[in-house]
């Protein structure tokens, strides 16, 4: 998939190297301390981080000013012992969505960065049906549940396969076969090779209606996709990282 790059509404300043510490001498999870953004419309502004006030392993990534306004965030979980990392929301002010601010993407960076400081394995997120396009431009994958989120999978193969544009034909009809099988609860496939079929289905699906002006508004997921980013496909695709963070004034590099 070809990514456009808009130019980032931001001023063009010193290169910032992040610098880290441990949250505190009990909680080891290492985050970066603010990071200053220049924004030509918006002015100075901070990229920051911090304990979320409602959980232990959850913390807060915001893109602020310096009265504490709040122009986007993600609240992200990390766990130390089994390297684990969650995105549980990401948002970002309605009047700043599509106003080449990039700050989403700017999230999204940050939340990289804490992923790669943290040794994690991945990034595991639940998107919302109308941000999988958002996610996907940054390399994160759909991965289906089939045992636990059998509706929830049907619902979104009957997307794919309600979708008949000529160049989606052959998707369609592999996703109307999927759900006779889903549906007969036949013994074909073996669940993993299954699964893995869907998943593979969906992610093509995903790729080839990006190209497309506002997918999620032309080719709309009506449901929910969990989607993974792994610290192997950021490394496979760390260019293409590389030069956001370049984009972005940060000197951080996979």
């Amino acid at each position: 998939m070809k990514i456009s790059f808009l130019k980032p509404n931001f001023v063009k300043s010193a290169v910032v190297k992040p610098q880290w510490h441990s949250i505190s001498d009990i909680d080891t999870r290492r985050v970066f301390d603010d990071i200053p953004i220049k924004n030509e419309t918006l002015g100075n502004l901070l990229l920051s981080i911090k304990k979320h006030k409602d959980s232990f392993n959850m913390l807060n990534i915001e893109i602020k000013n310096a009265k504490n306004k709040v122009f986007g965030e993600e609240v992200i979980s990390i766990n130390t012992k089994d390297k684990t990392m969650n995105g549980i929301n990401i948002f970002v002010n309605e009047e700043y969505r599509r106003k080449n601010y990039r700050f989403g993407e700017l999230l999204r960076l940050a939340s990289i960065m804490e992923m790669f400081e943290n040794k994690s394995s991945k990034i595991d997120i639940y998107s919302k049906g109308s941000a999988v396009y958002f996610h996907s431009k940054y390399k994160f994958k759909p991965v289906l549940n089939i045992a636990d989120e059998f509706d929830e999978v049907l619902v979104i193969l009957s997307t794919i396969e309600k979708d008949k544009t000529p160049e989606n034909k052959k998707l369609s009809d592999l996703a109307n076969f999927y759900k006779k099988i889903l549906n007969s609860n036949s013994k074909l496939f073996g669940i993993e090779d299954l699964k893995k079929r869907i998943d593979d289905l969906v992610q093509e699906y995903i790729l080839n209606m990006s190209s497309k002006d506002n997918p999620e508004k032309t080719h709309p997921f009506v449901h929910g996709i969990r989607m993974v980013l792994s610290a192997e496909d950021i490394r496979n695709n760390k260019k293409f990282f590389n030069e956001l963070f370049k984009k972005h004034g940060i000197d951080y590099r996979i």
